[in-house]
């Protein structure tokens, strides 16, 4: 772990211009955390990484890490280029046109969809590349949250990138806003943050598992913005967590 973290030149973050306007974007100040960004041909079937010299390298073919075998073409290259902030990544999200990778020319991202448009074009999104584990999270943090939370709001609840709950004001999330997953958002009024609610065990264990399961993929392709409105398994809280420790173990 050391010398992975001298070979980035590690130290705390200077705060970059713009990107704490808002209180919980503060939270990245000092924590070890870098941004990547990454082409996906189709649905993936060809993904490429950017590089400092601005060319692109191809990574592993799937959406995700492979699991449970990882693919080595995801481990971090030295040419990879490394962003301190989601704000750098903007200009290459922004690209738009045709560009050539692997020696075929390909649609960045095209207005009209279809199933051959979608197959034959391009699309770029940024991705977190973790130079730390995660933190641990159980349903006591996400009764705690709840039971503090302001009806009188819409209220987003969040995983941040470090794996903490939170709840949002929903108006103030944009797509600048680093979460690593989100759940349906909590209309004002409708009793789903507070101290009954905080009490509703069933309504604690469901969305904590929809979460969990929301987190194990963010850590299987480090995307970004994982939305979760409900359970889209039926898999045991053990048998969530045998996943995520495996995943755990093989990060940085």
């Amino acid at each position: 772990m050391k010398s992975h973290l001298s070979e980035f030149g590690f130290k705390l973050f200077a705060k970059p211009k713009g990107l704490c306007r808002k209180v919980w974007e503060c939270d990245f100040l000092g924590i070890f955390m870098k941004f990547k960004v990454e082409i996906y041909i189709g649905s993936g079937q060809e993904r490429y990484r950017l590089q400092k010299d601005d060319t692109w390298r191809r990574v592993g073919s799937a959406l995700t890490r492979n699991y449970p075998s990882f693919d080595r073409k995801d481990d971090y290259h030295s040419n990879d280029r490394l962003f301190d902030n989601l704000h750098e990544t903007k200009p290459y999200l922004s690209i738009q046109g045709k560009m050539e990778l692997g020696g075929k020319e390909y649609e960045v991202d095209p207005i009209e969809k279809s199933l051959s448009t979608f197959f034959n074009s391009v699309h770029i999104k940024p991705k977190v590349h973790r130079i730390t584990k995660p933190n641990d999270f159980y349903t006591a943090e996400l009764e705690k949250i709840i039971a503090n939370g302001d009806d009188n709001q819409d209220n987003a609840l969040i995983l941040d990138l470090n794996g903490n709950f939170k709840l949002i004001n929903r108006s103030l999330i944009d797509e600048s806003t680093p979460i690593a997953v989100r759940y349906e958002t909590f209309c004002a009024g409708n009793g789903y943050v507070g101290l009954e609610a905080s009490a509703d065990h069933n309504f604690i264990n469901d969305t904590y598992l929809s979460m969990l399961e929301g987190w194990i993929i963010h850590l299987m392709t480090d995307d970004l913005g994982i939305f979760q409105d409900g359970r889209y398994g039926n898999k045991s809280e053990s048998e969530l967590r045998q996943e995520l420790k495996h995943l755990t173990e093989h990060l940085v």
